[in-house]
């Protein structure tokens, strides 16, 4: 059934991706704050590599959800309500015919969360 095959997309990622986080440190201007690059992988490119982000897990779930015909969006969360966006991650409609519920994919978690997600101030989906 749909919960059985997005399980498997779950653990599929977990055992093959890696978490990493950005590739590269950057100074944004002569004073400013040292960041990471925000790098955007294709669902092929996170496989090839074996480690992504957050972004990069969440486009291979998306992807593989949608392989198997698993309706997918992709979740951002603030950790408190007034805070900036911080994280991403799937979340796969069930039933897969008509979706009533949708199940946390979170892949970069440490352990075996299937279908729990993180703490969060505030939440917005986007159909992936």
């Amino acid at each position: 059934d749909g919960m059985c095959e997005a399980k498997a997309v779950y653990n599929w990622v977990r055992k093959n991706v890696r978490y990493a986080g950005d590739i590269a440190p950057i100074k944004q201007g002569r004073r400013g704050v040292v960041e990471g690059v925000d790098y955007f992988a294709a669902a092929d490119r996170v496989v090839q590599f074996g480690a992504e982000d957050c972004d990069g897990h969440s486009i291979l779930n998306a992807t593989l959800l949608a392989l198997n015909g698993i309706p997918a969006k992709l979740r951002i969360t603030a950790p408190g309500r007034f805070r900036e966006w911080s994280h991403i991650y799937t979340v796969a409609g069930m039933p897969k015919t008509a979706p009533k519920k949708w199940v946390a994919l979170d892949t970069t978690l440490p352990g075996e969360y299937f279908g729990v997600e993180a703490p969060h101030g505030r939440v917005r989906d986007f159909d992936a």
